[in-house]
């Protein structure tokens, strides 16, 4: 049964990623509600699969400009990613970039030093110095 709903669910999710590439968030933000509806049914609260769901909810709600929502989904997905994951994973370090960058949005530049520079050290002692993702954090870093 579980499987049978994470497969119904993957073309939804792919549309949603689409449509977000093509700005169209109301569908993208209705996509998203429905695959975290069914997740939170048929997965534990602190699946990955959840966690990144809330992540995209966030993406969502940060290219809407509401912040504040933003703040609420990104830290729920970060709480579940380091209970499942453990500190210093990938996507771990995602999320912290993501909240950085959240936090440069709103003008708040010392606060999003702060989580890219978390991001930053994670993505260092998983990849090295010289990866592209490095480079990314980096150029947001000096922006800040």
């Amino acid at each position: 049964m579980k499987k049978l709903a994470l497969i119904l669910l993957l073309p939804c999710l792919l549309l949603a990623s689409l449509a977000f590439s093509q700005t169209q968030q109301g569908y993208v933000m209705s996509c998203y509600t429905k695959a975290l509806d069914i997740l939170n049914k048929i997965l534990n609260k602190n699946h990955p699969y959840i966690a990144s769901t809330y992540g995209n909810i966030a993406n969502v709600l940060t290219k809407q400009g509401d912040f504040k929502k933003a703040l609420e989904y990104y830290r729920t997905s970060l709480s579940i990613q380091k209970t499942v994951l453990g500190e210093q994973h990938s996507l771990v370090a995602t999320n912290y970039y993501y909240l950085g960058r959240l936090y440069y949005y709103q003008n708040d530049y010392s606060t999003a030093l702060e989580y890219h520079t978390k991001a930053l050290e994670i993505m260092k002692s998983l990849f090295g110095e010289n990866h592209q993702k490095i480079e990314i954090v980096k150029s947001k870093m000096e922006d800040s």
